[in-house]
């Protein structure tokens, strides 16, 4: 049973409890990111009056990343636990960051990303006044890999609906009540690309969430962001996720699966060095037009 909240009207009396200060217990999954990852790190450090038990997990990183964590952790060892250990994926590293975290609100923050200022202040007083509520997100800037604003996340407020088809949750703007670990956790393990999308709907499933309309965090989309990778991989994991919580007939699964029949047809040209262009222009046309169809018969937005 999905539970959605929107923020308008009174709120119940037992928001009107007294305030008590929560600890957050934050992740940082951390590989190869080191032209951001001091910039995430920071986010985190520079969020004034919040009581922070913050863990970054570097898979060995080899691109200078290593020596910046070791910088951060001699000034700041009072303030970041950093361990550096190979791992099994992005999932296992914050699986394990949480089992070290302790802290009464959750939330990862991966190397690329960061935290707007006051972040942390804005979350801890949304769940001090609304009690009820168990997981809540807000808006997200996106920005190139210059750091250039490029606009901000597509978000919406929450319906499970939609979410079965498409992840509308911007992912470092996403906190939860640790009981919410406790039911709908860990990470599924065996997921690459849409290890959150999965996650948020089963959370979204058993508690209530809701949507704070503000910004709480930057996102950078620089071309070698983990979402932009993938290919084919990525669009048979997203059609397993969307039919395993929503059946053969959710939109994403279905149009996974038009986009898998599409390249399978396309194979011949797209192996030949002298049609592979055109037939990779050919294949973007047909999946826009598959996208804007389920758009226009269903409502229906699509992850792929």
């Amino acid at each position: 049973m999905s539970h959605a909240a929107c923020l308008n009207g009174q709120q119940p009396l037992l928001n009107q409890l007294p305030l008590t200060p929560v600890t957050f217990a934050i992740v940082t999954p951390s590989y190869n990111k080191a032209r951001y990852v001091r910039r995430c790190l920071a986010s985190v450090l520079d969020q004034h009056h919040a009581k922070v038990d913050y863990w970054v997990l570097d898979n060995c990183s080899d691109d200078g990343t290593r020596a910046i964590l070791e910088d951060i952790q001699q000034r700041e060892s009072a303030r970041v636990n950093i361990v550096v250990e190979r791992d099994r994926g992005q999932a296992a590293a914050i699986n394990r960051g949480f089992s070290l975290a302790h802290g009464d609100i959750m939330g990862w923050l991966n190397a690329d990303d960061f935290y707007a200022p006051h972040t942390l202040a804005a979350v801890e007083s949304f769940f001090q006044q609304h009690r009820d509520v168990d997981l809540v997100y807000g808006r997200a800037r996106l920005f190139d890999g210059a750091f250039r604003l490029q606009g901000e996340f597509p978000v919406q407020e929450p319906n499970l609906k939609v979410l079965l088809s498409y992840d509308y949750i911007p992912q470092p703007t996403a906190f939860w009540r640790r009981k919410v670990w406790e039911t709908a956790g860990p990470l599924d393990e065996t997921l690459n690309w849409g290890l959150d999308w999965d996650f948020f709907i089963r959370v979204t499933k058993q508690h209530r969430i809701a949507f704070l309309d503000t910004v709480l965090a930057e996102v950078v989309l620089d071309g070698t962001h983990k979402t932009a990778t993938g290919g084919l991989a990525k669009t048979r994991e997203l059609a397993r996720i969307s039919r395993r919580h929503g059946g053969w007939w959710q939109p994403t699964n279905l149009f996974c699966h038009y986009v898998l029949a599409l390249h399978w047809l396309a194979g011949p040209w797209l192996r030949r060095p002298a049609t592979a262009e055109r037939a990779h222009r050919w294949l973007g046309k047909l999946q826009s037009y598959g996208t804007t169809c389920l758009f226009r018969s269903l409502g229906a937005q699509v992850m792929c």
